[in-house]
C-alpha cells in the first residue's frame, strides 16, 4: 500500500493570504483551523474556484506528532463511550462519556519506535 503525503496544519493560528501579484495588494486572509490538509503550497498560484484546504468542522482533530502503532486501552462502550445517531443525517459516532469508575479512562497509546509510549486521555 502506497501512502500518500500530505500537508496539515499543525498550528491554531494559522491563516491564508490572497495578494494580487500584479499590484502586490492584498486581497483577502482566511483563518486556516487546526488539522485541515493543505491543497497548495506557500507561494502556489491559485485561480478562481481551485480548493486551498479541506477539514471537517464536525470532528475535533488529532495529529499525531510521532510514528508508531496505536493501542486503545479502556474503550468500553457503555461506561467510557456511547454510540451516538443523528437523527436528521443519520450519521453514526463514538461519543466519550465521563465514567463513574474513575479506574478507567478512555486512552490513546502510540507506541513509538523506540519503545516509548506517549499516552493520551481522551
Amino acid at each position: 500500500m502506497k501512502v500518500k503525503k500530505v500537508s496539515v496544519v499543525i498550528g491554531r493560528t494559522g491563516e491564508i493570504r490572497n495578494i494580487d501579484v500584479k499590484s502586490d495588494r492584498l486581497l483577502n486572509t482566511m483563518h486556516i483551523p487546526y488539522g485541515a490538509v493543505l491543497s497548495v503550497k506557500d507561494g502556489q498560484k491559485v485561480s478562481k474556484g481551485d480548493v486551498i484546504c479541506t477539514w471537517d468542522p464536525f470532528n475535533n482533530v488529532i495529529v499525531a506528532e510521532t510514528n508508531g502503532k496505536i493501542k486503545f486501552d479502556a474503550v468500553i462502550e457503555g461506561i467510557t463511550y456511547r454510540d451516538e445517531a443523528d437523527e436528521q443525517t443519520g450519521h453514526r459516532e463514538k461519543v466519550v462519556i465521563e465514567t463513574k469508575d474513575k479506574t478507567k479512562l478512555a486512552t490513546i497509546i502510540v507506541h513509538g519506535k523506540e519503545e516509548k509510549k506517549n499516552t493520551i486521555y481522551l
